[in-house]
């Protein structure tokens, strides 16, 4: 079994330059140095992956060693098992990072100490057939059938995946929840 390391090359977009995103040095009231991304605090990176349902060959194989990749291939999966069973391809366009400013509630509250990861989000789309009805049918759905070569019967539908990630003060222990929709 290979041991799987935290990021492949694909994900490696998460390794950013904070300058490049607008990020700027900032110093808290106890004299420590931080970056800040301004008002918005969000950091959009552009991501490339296109696979086919139902095995997802390529995030299959990238999942083997990056523990990213895992996670995400296993929540599409489910959410599109439940959701949008006839999907046949899959895109991811955009990772997305929300950063908060953290405070430290016993000296000041309304003066930052630092910058915490607040959620992240994988943009994507599910890319399938819907049922069009037979062009010798008026209203009778049961004739409907399910056309794989017809361009006007292809849907793509865009979600979000979020990972909310949840600490205490302190930042010893983090959570991550996942919400698809």
């Amino acid at each position: 079994m290979s041991e799987i390391s935290p990021l492949c090359d694909r994900c490696q977009v998460l390794r950013f330059d904070d300058k490049e995103n607008g990020g700027t040095i900032k110093t808290s009231p106890t004299g420590e140095d931080y970056v800040s991304f301004g008002p918005n605090q969000r950091i959009l990176l552009d991501y490339d992956l296109e696979d086919e349902f139902p095995d997802l060959p390529i995030l299959s194989a990238s999942s083997s060693r990056c523990a990213l990749c895992s996670v995400i291939k296993d929540k599409i999966l489910a959410f599109k098992g439940v959701m949008y069973p006839d999907s046949t391809n899959l895109i991811i366009h955009r990772f997305a990072l929300f950063f908060q400013e953290r405070i430290d509630l016993e000296t000041d509250p309304d003066d930052p100490t630092g910058l915490l990861l607040d959620r992240f989000q994988v943009f994507f789309k599910l890319r399938g057939w819907h049922a069009v009805p037979d062009s010798d049918s008026d209203t009778d759905s049961s004739n409907e059938t399910i056309s794989g070569n017809d361009p006007e019967s292809t849907t793509e539908s865009s979600h979000v995946l979020q990972f909310g990630i949840y600490a205490n003060p302190t930042g010893e222990f983090a959570q991550i929840a996942c919400i698809s929709g």
